[in-house]
């Protein structure tokens, strides 16, 4: 059986491994955001879940495509 891995532990993994291997940090503005806006509208939530990642993914009313991917890509990245 797979043990689900809180959210903000996985992110903060992720992050590091990605300081560690000597990436950029552009990424790093996107997921952080993700995680403060996932915090406040799934409060209840401690684990990262299809919801979440639906309701981030999607398009926004005011956002042109360039927008939204890359909005979108660094989170694809992380997933």
């Amino acid at each position: 059986m797979i043990t689900p891995i809180i959210f903000k532990e996985m992110l903060d993994m992720y992050l590091e491994s990605r300081k560690v291997s000597g990436l950029k940090k552009t990424t790093t503005f996107s997921l952080v955001q993700f995680y403060r806006d996932c915090n406040k509208r799934y409060t209840e939530s401690k684990y990262l879940t299809q919801e979440m990642i639906d309701w981030w993914c999607g398009k926004r009313n005011t956002e042109k495509p360039i927008s939204h991917r890359s909005r979108i890509y660094p989170i694809i990245s992380f997933l």
